[in-house]
This record gives C-alpha cells, structure tokens and sequence, in this order.
C-alpha cells in the first residue's frame, strides 16, 4: 500500500482538543486498539479533575484529508524544585499516586489501513520531544505505544502483571477448577435458604449502590490498615463526574441482594466490547463465608452484554482473577530515562528531603 499524506499536528491548548472530542471519539472507535481508558470521556474528565498549571499538553494528531487517523493523548509535568524534572506521561496518568484512577492500556489511537504509516511518522513526532524520561505504567507488551517507544529508545519491556480477561464466546462455568467450581455450588446453597437476586442495577439508582459499595470497600481496607481508594476526595470527585456524565453509556454495577439490602456491589466501565472490573465492596462482617464476591462475578460473566468480561491488570503469579479462567497478556511499566545526570541529581535529593523529615520527626516524637 502507498503511502498516504499525512499532516501531523500538536494540540497544546484544552479548548481546542476539546472541539475535536466528536472526531477523536469516532476515531476511537474505528481503532485496531480502542479502549475507554484512551477514549474522550475518560481522558477529558481525568483532565477537569485533576489538571495542574505547571503541565503542559503534548498531544500529537494525524490527518489524512481532514480526518483524523491517529491521535498520541499525552502531557508533560514539569516539576516545580530544581532541577526541574520533565516527564511525559499520557494523559489519564500522573496524577498523585495516592489519588490515582489507574488509567491502564493507555496506548496510541489510530485507524489499521494506516498503521505502519502512522507508527513509522509518529516515532520521528515524539523523538522531537525535549524530555527527561518518559513514563507509561501499565500498558500491554503488545500495544503500539510499548513497541513504538522501546524500538525508539532501544530499551526492553520486561512484563510486569497479566491482563486477566475472558473472551465469554469460549467460557462457561464447567470449565473452572473443581475447588471454584465446588465453592461457587457451596455459596449458592448457602444463599438458597435466603432471599436473594442478583442484578443488574438501574442507571437510576446507581448513586445508592454506589454509597453501598464504598462504604463496605473502605471497611474493609480500613480492617487491613489501609485507607482505602474512596477516602481521597479527587478519586471520589472523578468518578463522580464520570458517571453523572456516561452513567448509561460506559457504567455498569451489578450487585447481590439479600433480604431486600445489597451484599455485594460491583462497579464496572464499559465500552461497546469490554466490561471493565474496577472496584467492588462486599459485607465482610455479616457474609463473607457465603463467598459473595464469587458468586457475584461469575453470575456478572455469564450475565454480561460485552463479549469480553476484563479484570484488568493483576499479578503474574498467584493472582485471585487466575481463578475465573482468565486469558492472560502481558502487561509492562515503560520507563524510559533521557537525562541520566538530572534524573540521578533529582533522586538523591529527594532522598536527603526523605531522610531530613524522618529524622525531623523522630526528634519530636522523642521531644513528646
């Protein structure tokens, strides 16, 4: 195939990404690697929450005709304190670790007639980037941004953690190992004896199970002494928005009710093929030996609309989601330093800060 003319372009200003949501989100659709994470409505809302002024849009698009065929969403932070660390992330990643979203499978847009074409021209676009490194967590081995950074930097991706997803043309029940198999027979006796159903839940009421989910999900992470994800107020603000926004297009919750009350919630995204397991709650003190959890996401599989059911990223060994019959596909954190010397001099400073305030606080705790 000949190649075609592309003009390329770099979107440094939100207004004007902004107007070209409808072609980015066709574009998306029509992509050989289309996920939600990488979409308008998950990337646009991450930007509304959680923006800072010392970053600075860096996104590279591709026009063939006046239409888009490939769009590269991303950013670079510029650290505030010498010396002055720039990093290029994609957008939907970055933000504080402590509050963040976990976009995954951030990856480049682009049409499949297009794709050597596209790859080849945007791997000159971004080796014009002035950087200090580059990061990009949690993206597949074999997505287009991982073999297009690594060829260009001449650096490895070592996986990390599996991608854990079930194609359900392929998977039935019958198929789980005999101890799933037998403690998915054990709940549903257990539950027969009771009230139950499960469901999927109204748009309507989504924010009522919501509140169920996050309450049970915090007490849990707070039985382990952990803070659990809702207690920051931006990961709360972001999901909130998403979900007054999209709730009936790229949310689902499915949930397990006894006795009228839920005692299980899972909260899923959603896009045309995928359902996205995100998070969960369930009541540990009241029914845990009913392996509610279990029951809910293997009722949730078989039940779904979406061909392909993804728990997303999860360990490469012993991870619970090996347990559902899951296809695996590797996944990688890319890293990638460009200036060694400002990097290691950012490091160490960092470190005699860390240093600095432990010893601080161990004196006052002494002085107290």
């Amino acid at each position: 195939m000949n190649n075609k003319s592309i003009s390329w372009h770099v979107i440094e200003d939100i207004l004007e990404l902004k107007k070209m949501s409808k072609q980015w989100d066709c574009l998306a659709e029509n992509s050989i690697n289309n996920t939600l994470f990488s979409s308008p409505h998950w990337i646009l809302n991450w930007y509304e929450v959680y923006w800072q002024k010392n970053w600075k849009l860096h996104v590279i698009v591709g026009f063939h005709n006046e239409k888009l065929i490939a769009i590269l969403p991303s950013y670079i932070q510029h650290s505030t304190s010498w010396p002055h660390i720039s990093t290029l992330y994609p957008l939907g990643q970055g933000e504080p670790e402590d509050e963040e979203v976990l976009s995954e499978y951030c990856d480049i847009l682009l049409l499949p007639e297009y794709s050597e074409q596209v790859t080849t021209e945007l791997s000159e676009q971004v080796s014009q980037i002035t950087v200090d490194q580059i990061i990009w967590h949690s993206v597949l081995v074999s997505s287009v941004i991982t073999k297009l950074l690594t060829k260009l930097h001449n650096v490895s991706s070592p996986a990390t953690n599996y991608r854990y997803c079930i194609d359900r043309s392929n998977w039935c029940i019958k198929k789980l190992s005999k101890n799933t198999r037998s403690r998915y027979k054990r709940s549903y006796n257990q539950l027969s004896h009771l009230d139950y159903k499960f469901q999927w839940i109204n748009p309507d009421e989504y924010d009522t199970y919501a509140q169920y989910m996050i309450e049970y999900h915090q007490a849990r992470w707070n039985k382990k002494g952990k803070l659990g994800a809702f207690v920051q107020q931006n990961f709360q603000l972001f999901h909130q928005k998403f979900m007054k926004v999209n709730a009936r297009k790229f949310v689902n919750i499915s949930a397990l009710i006894v006795n009228n009350k839920p005692i299980a919630i899972n909260y899923y995204l959603s896009d045309k093929n995928t359902l996205y397991f995100y998070q969960c709650g369930w009541d540990e003190v009241n029914y845990s030996h009913f392996s509610p959890g279990l029951s809910l996401h293997l009722w949730s599989i078989e039940n779904a609309k979406q061909q392909v059911y993804d728990f997303m990223k999860g360990e490469l060994t012993d991870s619970y989601k090996s347990k559902f019959g899951c296809q695996q596909q590797l996944m990688t954190n890319i890293i990638i330093p460009i200036h060694n010397w400002k990097l290691m001099i950012n490091k160490l400073i960092v470190k005699l800060k860390n240093d600095y305030l432990n010893k601080l606080k161990t004196s006052i705790s002494l002085f107290k």
